[in-house]
């Protein structure tokens, strides 16, 4: 038998969800660009992972042929979730991945 069977289950806090202002995201962006002496890359990786909202660890792993025709294509051996995905990105931004990418990986650079 199940001795907690008859217990409540506690009550967990419900904590608030919090976003970023637009504000916030421009002190961001502009820090990153002070701290990094205007290199593109750490500025275009945080705008990538806004983006697409994937994790870190998948977009880390994204090899440079994963960027084709203004989309990002995240292998399925690679992400959290085994199936291949794909994110549209905006066609500057997609420019930009193009002009920065490795040889190998998308972020080698």
């Amino acid at each position: 038998s199940n001795p907690w069977k008859e217990v409540d289950l506690p009550r967990l806090d419900q904590l608030p969800v919090r976003t970023l202002s637009a504000n916030q995201v421009t002190k961001f962006f502009d820090w990153i660009k002070e701290r990094w002496l205007g290199w593109e890359l750490p500025s275009l990786f945080w705008e990538v992972k806004a983006v697409t909202g994937c994790r870190l660890g998948d977009l880390c792993s994204i090899p440079t042929w994963g960027l084709q025709d203004g989309k990002l294509i995240f292998e399925a051996t690679s992400a959290k979730a085994r199936r291949q995905r794909v994110a549209v990105l905006p066609p500057d931004l997609f420019d930009a991945l193009k002009r920065l990418a490795g040889p190998q990986y998308l972020w080698e650079r």
